[in-house]
């Protein structure tokens, strides 16, 4: 069991969860995610690790209410518990020695966003955020990061055109771009950097489910080959990542996802 040591509403449907979880605390890196269960039974929900205190024993996530198991999930109050906590997983994002990085992201890619900021310049790198201001992805934790660092908001239209614009202006003299938000807007970022020379890093969120890479459902080809995010990613070399591979399979569940208020599983799970 896990304790809830806070919960708050953000707005727009967006929870941030803090749970007391010393031996994640301790270990957990940027890049890194959890695997939480609101019940005995209920559905595995993977989320980003948005922030961490190691002396305190205290992990951070945010998640947006999108279905069942998260709506469970924002039922849950502080001082509750939760049944299962499962983490830190997947690979830290290996910055290198990059000692001037810019970091790009939309929507619920800045709680990634704010854990390698804080941990870049913990590591006495210089870092700078661009955030693109999308109408139904608001961006998430944008105050906290301006407290660390530079931060420009880039208009939202959809194309994520004018975050790439920003992006290339900041170029120079940079070691090292990271993105995070959704695949689109990803590789819009991605492609933007490709003839630049510069070293660009892409935060995949792909279908988790066991964390442990055996499903298969968050696979990704990278160079020609096939990764599994939840276990070798969910960080990889944006130049080298098959996006439209990407974007392609994470449609496959949009039917069922939306059947699932409707549906009762015959195993039971899910009902707790």
């Amino acid at each position: 069991m896990i304790d809830i040591c806070e919960m708050k509403a953000l707005g727009g449907g967006v929870f941030l969860m803090r749970l007391a979880a010393p031996e994640i605390a301790k270990r957990a890196k940027a890049g890194q995610y959890l695997i939480l269960m609101a019940g005995e039974t209920s559905e595995r929900v993977p989320l980003t690790i948005a922030d961490w205190d190691g002396k305190a024993g205290v992990v951070t996530v945010l998640f947006r209410v999108e279905g069942a198991s998260t709506r469970r999930l924002a039922a849950k109050k502080a001082g509750e518990t939760l049944p299962h906590v499962m983490g830190p997983l997947g690979m830290p994002t290996d910055a290198g020695d990059a000692k001037r990085v810019l970091i790009a992201a939309s929507g619920m890619g800045c709680t990634a966003a704010h854990a390698h900021l804080k941990a870049l310049l913990a590591g006495g790198a210089q870092a700078a955020v661009v955030v693109s201001e999308e109408e139904n992805d608001a961006p998430v934790l944008l105050e906290e990061m301006k407290d660390l660092a530079p931060v420009e908001t880039a208009a939202g239209d959809g194309t994520y055109r004018p975050v790439c614009g920003a992006v290339l202006e900041k170029l120079g003299g940079v070691d090292l771009v990271l993105a995070f938000g959704p695949a689109q807007m990803v590789k819009a970022v991605a492609d933007a950097t490709r003839e630049t020379g510069v070293r660009m890093i892409a935060g995949l969120r792909p279908l988790v489910i066991d964390g442990t890479g055996m499903c298969g459902g968050c696979r990704v080809r990278v160079n020609g080959k096939y990764r599994y995010a939840c276990i070798d990613g969910p960080q990889f070399d944006g130049h080298a990542v098959d996006f439209d591979e990407l974007i392609g399979r994470g449609g496959f569940y949009r039917r069922q996802e939306e059947e699932q208020d409707a549906h009762l599983c015959r195993l039971g799970i899910g009902r707790d």
